[in-house]
């Protein structure tokens, strides 16, 4: 009789994937901000802790809205960093 393992492998992967925590989702906005900053911000947002994914949108008149993923169970280095770079939140 042979035993495959691949029904283990499948278990295995589906738990680790429900292991993560989930991500929250925030939108941000700052009015007045040139590419450059945006792209700087971006750097300093991508070491932050908290801060899984940012997808920015930069519009003509110079305002970017990003839309930050943060891990939920330590959502506030990611928050915080973007309120000194002079983020508003959008309320949802």
């Amino acid at each position: 009789m042979r035993f495959s393992c691949m029904p283990l492998v499948f278990c295995a992967l589906f738990f680790v994937g429900c292991a993560r925590s989930p991500n929250l989702v925030r939108t941000y906005y700052q009015l007045n901000v040139s590419e450059e900053t945006v792209d700087q911000h971006l750097k300093i947002l991508a070491t932050t802790d908290g801060v899984r994914q940012v997808t920015p949108a930069h519009d003509s008149s110079n305002k970017v809205t990003l839309q930050v993923y943060l891990d939920s169970e330590d959502p506030f280095d990611g928050q915080e960093k973007l309120r000194e770079l002079g983020y508003t939140r959008v309320r949802d």
